[in-house]
């Protein structure tokens, strides 16, 4: 089975992980298509304060995919955090989700609407070189750069997953946007309603109940695919803290 893993997001705790990582996936002798920052952080304010953690770094880019040089990668982009910044701004107008900045804070926007455009652009990465190399894959992960694994459950989940299915963790709050494990259809379905939804809302009430998880299960709902929760993560590993959901 052809295998297509995205990494998306900023590089934080990559290389404390790294080795997990590759004992999880490893052996799925996957290709890799990676999208993150030159800014090496980039938490979110209540992640910010929750392990008091405040600075960050700005990395070269080519430092940035030496981090990565011992995957398969087939494309990666480093955003420059200052463009994005911008980009952000330039598209405020134009986003019909209204989020509840009440209930979420009022950087919701600026935390979650990046991580989408991020996904979709990288997604259309992929699917050009599929065009260019004449061939689609079979199954397509989605995931971030500072998760440990639960290695065992991983694999075996991976192994029993049903073709219609989605794989997700079963920590926060339900579906869990971190990593999920589908069909090569289905990822490429989910990932462009995600995007979309910003624009052309399908379902506005539920995307903003609770971003970014409501984002996902909207995508869910809207493609009728079932998901499979397992204990797939062990925890997310900040800078300053390991934080378990």
């Amino acid at each position: 089975m052809k295998t297509a893993i995205i990494i998306n997001g900023h590089v934080r705790t990559w290389e404390k992980c790294k080795d997990n990582f590759i004992e999880a996936f490893g052996d799925l002798d996957a290709d890799y298509f990676i999208s993150v920052y030159d800014q090496q952080y980039g938490y979110a304010k209540y992640i910010q304060s929750i392990q008091e953690f405040y600075q960050d770094n700005i990395l070269n880019v080519e430092d940035v995919k030496g981090l990565f040089s011992d995957l398969n990668v087939k494309e990666i982009t480093v955003d420059d955090s200052n463009v994005m910044e911008q980009y952000k701004e330039e598209q405020r107008d134009k986003i019909k989700l209204v989020f509840n900045t009440e209930k979420h804070g009022p950087e919701i926007y600026e935390s979650v609407f990046p991580q989408y455009y991020k996904l979709n652009n990288i997604k259309n990465k992929l699917l050009a070189y599929e065009d260019a190399n004449q061939f689609k894959y079979d199954r397509i992960i989605k995931t971030r750069t500072e998760l440990v694994y639960n290695v065992d459950v991983l694999k075996r989940s991976i192994k029993i997953l049903n073709d219609g299915d989605m794989l997700i963790d079963a920590g926060n709050v339900p579906p869990n946007d971190v990593m999920f494990v589908t069909t090569r259809d289905n990822a490429v379905n989910v990932i462009e309603f995600m995007y979309n939804e910003f624009y052309n809302p399908v379902y506005p009430e539920q995307s903003v109940s609770w971003p970014p998880h409501s984002i996902l299960n909207s995508a869910l709902v809207h493609n009728g695919i079932n998901t499979i929760s397992r204990r797939l993560i062990k925890h997310v590993e900040r800078e300053k803290l390991q934080q378990v959901y």
